[in-house]
């Protein structure tokens, strides 16, 4: 038995340095996968007829990114509903208010203001509110 473990043990050594001696196996490696990411550590602003949307993004980036979403209708800001699940269908698409107003957070992520919401249904109750009246009406 001894006899036969050296034997197997020199040519297994033999096999591995031959093919050490190919060079390195090449592996095809797939090219990296390239598509768009919104960026959604950034500021932005919409704009859409008479109303105009500004989302300010709070430590972008970070674990404490937090935002806060301004609506403005013919240049004048719209403040918090009286009713929370009430929401205004605009140009834009539909945007909620999250109960609290920016500058009141009390988390750094917290998001404040006005929120614009995925798709065109508005998910939960509550109604579409009537567009504000401005003195130019």
């Amino acid at each position: 038995m001894k006899y036969l473990l050296i034997p197997t043990i020199f040519i297994a050594l033999l096999a591995c340095a031959a093919c050490a001696k190919q060079g390195p196996h090449l592996q095809e490696t797939p090219s990296p996968l390239e598509f768009q990411r919104a960026d959604r550590n950034r500021d932005r602003t919409l704009s859409r007829g008479d109303w105009t949307y500004v989302l300010h993004i709070r430590n972008p980036g970070t674990r404490s990114e937090g935002s806060e979403g301004h609506l403005f209708y013919r240049g004048e800001e719209i403040g918090m509903p009286e009713n929370l699940r009430d929401y205004y269908e605009t140009p834009l698409g539909i945007l909620r208010h999250t109960g609290i107003n920016p500058g009141q957070e009390r988390y750094l992520w917290d998001d404040t203001g006005w929120m614009l919401q995925p798709g065109n249904d508005p998910g939960q109750d509550g109604r579409a509110l009537a567009w504000p009246q401005t003195d130019a009406d």
